[in-house]
């Protein structure tokens, strides 16, 4: 049992906040603190987390939740669901309660959503108390997530302004706003409750259609540049606090928690789940998908903030579910893209199909419809719907495969590109992947949007880690749509990882209206009419993350061995060694090698059987396992989407040789990994080879060797030149990252 100890504590500019406290009534040693601060009512909050903070509280911690400023009992004033100062305000608190008497000086966060956005303005402090955080369904880019590549899509409660809680006297402490201990006249609460009759309504700092850069016209300042963390990243990447990014594939900031993933390492826990399901029972809407995050929380704060010896920091730092991967839905993983993955192209056609192959040039004209909406009852904010999208899709634009021939299984981060026209200078794309049943029924698979004055690409390193592009939506960006000259909107879907069945056909619907987004503004009353242009110059197509067959566990006599192109990871009763990786590189065709500093692991594929074996200190390690029965496309590409840059020279015909995979250094701050990537992939691009109707005939070869900024895809202006003088051409991409080792094969 806990006691609960009441108080104000001081945040950065003097403002009170008020602080509940749960310690074990018996303390006899200094323990850790975990904090959640947000913006509901303390003791509601207590009482709807109230089995998890007993639970942790009987596991040795003390537990404060904390009413930011101008929420409950808290003075200030609330700008909407965060303000310029919550980080810096939560650092003060932090750190006043690590310097109490029983508390050992380490502090953790966790909760969702508003509470797992202020661990993540917190964490940008880097206070020194604060060791662990595991924000839940929240994104570091929060523009992003009401705009989507600039799409407006600000739910309707956003424009809704509650009226001041005013109520102190009525003795219901469960609805009331609930005084501090040193509080008993409660005069200290109702001069804060005067202090929010100047709050603004809930998601207030967001106005439908504003660009990232825009300054609010009643804050004065810019919310999705001055309060998210996306602009300070790095501050979290080389700091001391240890993240767990915890998200939900039906969540819309699932992609974002790959993206921290990416960019500040870590762990990563992808469920099931729509927004902040993790914490509510849902151990029937999919099989085997519970997930014990109390004690898992609990073996992550042990091994941060106690310094307890449980492998959290030697174990695979990823484990997602797979939909409808019956007997392994649950995968531990090394990093994203997961093991396997290939990058697929399907391309849209005029006759309304999804083509492996580059189609003929071909026009679709559609006028826009408002009457479309693809979501469910929670709209954005819990994506997994079982309804028929049949009468959806027939108000938009939508290809379709062919019958799949056998299971599919997606996992990553989708993307799409298209060429576009229009009667009005902008507007919203929406795109929806769906999976056809057998029986004509359509099932949402994933969506995304952009909005077309946002159209132009920029340069972000980590979401090239993941072969997306990045749209920076400043209003200096702005690009306008014509009726006649076409531009391209490429864009991402949120991420997914689920199996579709054989027997299915894939399909993309696109619309331009509707399913809650605003659309921009001064948008006709007369719907405009846009042309989708399709093949040849104007290749529109969709890429989707199709994993081919693979094993990454193996298990032989009480060992289960786990083989990325990162690490190595061996278990033994629930304890794990890494063991990383120094290069992987192929032996033949069917036969990868996996070299450590320890040992080399070799990985063999025969007869759908994959094999490992390892020599490890005068112990061989063999096993074989069953290649997963999966179905990929011809047009499958191992490596990551590379961005065109535009000072680069692309010939046609051109091929590609894989070298190998090398570790990348994850840098320190000042002198950082310019990839953001863990692993990269060498490849040697060829080209002439083709040329002279193939000829094999040995010829001089003139090596392009790139330094900062280059590709291995891309070559100099000179290279026609040297073809039409009878040599080959070869471009090799001289790896721009630490530690800058080439690879042995």
């Amino acid at each position: 049992m806990s006691k609960r100890l009441s108080k104000y504590i001081d945040g950065i500019d003097g403002t009170k906040l008020a602080v509940d406290v749960y310690i074990p009534d018996v303390c006899d040693n200094k323990i850790p603190l975990l904090l959640k601060a947000g913006i509901e009512n303390r003791r509601r909050h207590y009482e709807s987390d109230k089995e998890a903070i007993e639970e942790f509280v009987g596991a040795g911690y003390a537990v404060a939740v904390v009413e930011v400023r101008g929420c409950g009992a808290s003075y200030g004033t609330f700008d909407g669901f965060f303000g310029r100062l919550d980080g810096k305000d939560i650092a003060c608190v932090a750190t006043a309660l690590s310097k109490e008497e029983w508390c050992n000086g380490k502090v953790g966060t966790f909760g969702g959503s508003n509470y797992g956005m202020s661990q993540e303005l917190f964490a940008m402090e880097q206070a020194d108390c604060h060791m662990a955080a595991i924000p839940c369904d929240c994104s570091m880019d929060f523009y992003d997530q009401d705009f989507p590549n600039g799409a407006s899509a600000l739910p309707e409660i956003a424009g809704k302004a509650e009226p001041p809680q005013t109520a102190v006297e009525s003795g219901d402490t469960m609805l009331d706003n609930v005084p501090v201990d040193e509080d008993s006249d409660k005069s200290m609460l109702k001069e804060a409750l005067k202090c929010h009759e100047r709050n603004q309504p809930f998601l207030a700092q967001h106005i439908k259609n504003m660009y990232r850069d825009d300054v609010h016209p009643y804050l004065g300042y810019r919310p999705n540049i001055d309060i998210p963390a996306w602009e300070r990243m790095d501050d979290i990447r080389y700091g001391h606090v240890k993240m767990w990014s915890v998200g939900g594939w039906f969540d819309p900031g699932c992609t974002n928690k790959i993206i921290e993933f990416k960019s500040w390492g870590g762990k990563l826990l992808i469920g099931p789940w729509f927004h902040c399901g993790i914490y509510r029972d849902m151990a029937n809407d999919f099989p085997n998908s519970s997930y014990d995050w109390k004690n898992e929380h609990l073996r992550f704060f042990d091994k941060y903030l106690k310094g307890i010896d449980n492998s959290a920091d030697s174990e695979p730092p990823i484990i997602y579910y797979t939909v409808g991967d019956e007997g392994r839905e649950w995968k531990l993983e090394d990093d994203f893209p997961v093991s396997g993955t290939e990058f697929t192209r399907l391309y849209l056609t005029e006759a309304g199909k999804l083509s492996e192959t580059p189609v003929r040039k071909g026009c679709i004209e559609y006028k826009v419809r408002e009457d479309i909406n693809y979501y469910g009852p929670f709209m954005r904010m819990g994506k997994n719907y079982i309804k028929d999208e049949a009468s959806e899709d027939a108000k938009s634009i939508v290809f379709t495969s062919e019958t799949l021939p056998g299971d599919v299984e997606l996992t990553g981060i989708p993307s799409i590109d298209i060429y576009v026209a229009s009667s009005f200078k902008d507007g919203n794309f929406i795109a929806v992947l769906e999976e056809v049943k057998p029986d004509g029924t359509s099932l949402f698979i994933t969506d995304g949007a952009i909005r077309a004055s946002h159209a132009k690409v920029f340069p972000d390193k980590t979401y090239e880690s993941l072969g997306i592009p990045y749209h920076r939506g400043f209003r200096e960006d702005c690009v306008r749509l014509d009726p006649e000259k076409p531009i391209r909107l490429s864009f991402h879907l949120e991420a997914v990882s689920k199996i579709i069945k054989k027997g299915s056909r894939l399909r993309v619907a696109i619309s331009c209206g509707g399913s809650g987004y605003q659309q921009p503004e001064g948008f006709p009353e007369e719907m405009p009419v846009i042309k989708l242009y399709l093949g040849d110059e104007f290749p529109s197509y969709i890429t989707l993350p199709v994993i081919a067959p693979c094993v990454t566990v193996y298990r032989s006599d009480g060992n289960t061995v786990y083989v990325f192109k990162k690490d190595i990871y061996i278990e033994n009763s629930k304890r794990f060694v890494k063991y990383p990786c120094l290069q992987v590189f192929p032996e033949g065709k069917n036969t990868m090698i996996y070299r450590t500093a320890s040992f080399d692991a070799r990985v063999s594929i025969n007869n759908g059987k994959s094999k490992l074996t390892i020599d490890l200190d005068d112990i061989r390690f063999e096993a074989e396992e069953k290649l997963p029965d999966r179905y990929v496309f011809t047009s499958g590409d191992i490596e990551i989407p590379l961005p065109k840059r535009p000072w680069g020279y692309y010939p046609k015909n051109t091929r590609k040789v894989y070298v190998a995979t090398v570790p990348v250094g994850f840098g320190v701050k000042d002198n950082y990994n310019p990839l953001q990537r863990s692993t990269f992939d060498l490849f040697i691009s060829i080209a002439g080879s083709e040329e002279n109707g193939g000829d094999r005939s040995l010829r001089p070869c003139v090596v392009n060797i790139h330094g900062f900024g280059g590709n291995h895809d891309q070559f100099e202006n000179n290279t026609e030149m040297y073809i039409k003088a009878g040599c080959i051409v070869a471009s090799v991409d001289y790896r721009p990252t630490p530690p800058d080792t080439w690879a042995e094969s």
